[in-house]
């Protein structure tokens, strides 16, 4: 395993299983780390009761972050997105396997909880999302959403620079999801169509079963775009309630979801030890950014 600075990197699953495990032996809980729990779990059943995600894994997971000491516990959170990134639901499946294999080798309940970033200033991202999309010029499906105005555009990050945190955005009007499910319906058909065109031409068939389960998973989505879209309040809501509907009710995750906008005074000392060492966090920041860079190969 990779270390610097007495920091370990895992390059492996199982080395990150290790290490996770070593971690857990090596810390004491105090009673402000309970505390905290305690209020993490207050705050996750209050988001899942809204989101009309609190299915039997997820309470079992609340009253077990409740009530127990021995415990290991995993977060991680994302800001909110048009629509759910991929990246985003592999993290919380790297998630998922991490604390299975936990709690099969140690036994040892695993409580995974993911934070919403919902206070976070919007990137571009959060105006557009991609589909990819051969028969497009760029490779890609866009989907957008009118409604945001991008004040500026960094042609090398690419982020823009809104006004307002993301949960102070409003949902989209009903004209715009509306043209997100038409844009996604269509990608599926036209996608499936070429599929099979050239499936047929190189000697393969698509089978109906496989067919019937595309569409089966597609009805599925818009059900979820629908149910999350009457149930949020504001843009971030929205993602956020699409994301746990995906990971809580169609995977049958157990992963706890919280606002970070409902958790952050739990997280107050914690923020002001970056605030009090924010020049050595940004250090540490460009210096990450500078290699990240480095590591991408010129195409």
């Amino acid at each position: 395993m990779a270390t610097q600075e007495n920091i370990e990197y895992p390059k492996t699953f199982e080395e990150l299983v290790d290490c996770v495990q070593r971690r857990y032996n090596s810390k004491k809980i105090s009673e402000k780390s309970l505390e905290n729990r305690r209020t993490f779990a207050d705050k996750a059943e209050k988001f899942h009761r809204e989101a009309d995600t609190l299915t039997a894994p997820v309470k079992e997971c609340i009253e077990t972050l409740k009530r127990e000491k021995e415990c290991i516990f995993l977060l991680s959170a994302h800001q909110p997105n048009l629509m759910p990134y991929s990246g985003v639901v592999r993290k919380l499946t790297l998630m998922e396997a991490l604390k299975t294999r936990l709690e099969a080798l140690y036994s040892i309940p695993v409580i995974s909880l993911f934070s919403i970033s919902d206070e976070a200033l919007p990137d571009r991202w959060v105006k557009n999302a991609q589909l990819p999309d051969i028969r497009m010029s760029e490779g890609c499906l866009n989907i957008s959403n009118p409604e945001i105005l991008k004040k500026h555009h960094h042609r090398l990050t690419g982020y823009g620079k809104y006004a307002i945190r993301i949960n102070s955005i409003p949902k989209p009007s009903p004209e715009v999801a509306s043209t997100w499910k038409n844009a996604i319906r269509s990608w599926i058909d036209g996608t499936l169509k070429m599929t099979k065109k050239l499936a047929s031409k190189n000697g393969h068939k698509i089978s109906i079963e496989q067919i019937n389960a595309l569409f089966k998973n597609a009805r599925e989505i818009m059900e979820i775009i629908n149910e999350s879209y009457e149930r949020a309040k504001n843009y971030a809501d929205l993602n956020a309630f699409l994301l746990s509907k995906i990971i809580n009710q169609s995977f049958g995750y157990s992963t706890l979801f919280v606002r970070y906008s409902e958790s952050k005074q739990i997280l107050k000392d914690e923020i002001l030890l970056l605030s009090r060492n924010h020049e050595r966090y940004f250090e540490a920041l460009k210096e990450s950014f500078i290699r990240t860079q480095n590591l991408v190969p010129n195409i």
